[in-house]
């Protein structure tokens, strides 16, 4: 075969780009886990913006945004796309949007069995040196109303957990909870 018809079987692609160096980094894979979501996000937009004049995509949606642009169908699409993509990866807490009026706040959806679940991994966690709240009390200090009670959950380093208490603290107030 001539070099004129060879095809290079040894692509670097973005996410076996990020992949490889996560690993070279040795981190936690957290920033792996965001800019793969990120990258099927933007795979799914690129789809959108091909087939946009078959799915009727095109133009305006008929608002504005909270920079005063007028909002297009696809920036609605797109800006829905990230956002759950970025949900789904479990990798962030609070997201920003130009399409959004106030910051969205990523809270664990699925609330574990407080007796099961959230207390033994809160002893273990607080033991360790570590924090574990509901967002509005340490999960040790709930009182059990059922022995199948479900609650939020958020564990990890007390600055990791401050941090999020900082925000979810601010989202209460802004919203007058």
């Amino acid at each position: 075969m001539s070099d004129r018809g060879s095809f290079d079987t040894n692509v670097v692609t973005l996410t076996r780009f990020v992949l490889e160096e996560g690993r070279k980094a040795k981190g936690t894979g957290e920033l792996t886990t965001l800019l793969n979501s990120m990258c099927t996000a933007v795979k799914a937009i690129s789809t959108a913006v091909r087939k946009a004049g078959i799915a009727n995509l095109y133009g305006i949606a008929g608002s504005t945004n909270v920079t005063g642009d007028q909002v297009k169908k696809l920036d609605i699409l797109s800006n829905n796309l990230v956002i759950n993509m970025i949900k789904s990866s479990f990798t962030s807490c609070v997201l920003v949007s130009e399409e959004d009026d106030t910051a969205i706040i990523v809270e664990p959806d699925r609330q574990l069995r407080l007796l099961y679940e959230c207390n033994p991994m809160a002893f273990i966690i607080e033991q360790a040196g570590g924090m574990a709240t509901t967002g509005s009390q340490n999960v040790l200090d709930i009182q059990p109303i059922n022995i199948h009670q479900r609650v939020p959950v958020v564990l990890g380093s007390p600055s990791d957990v401050q941090e999020y208490l900082d925000i979810y603290q601010k989202h209460q107030a802004n919203n007058g909870n």
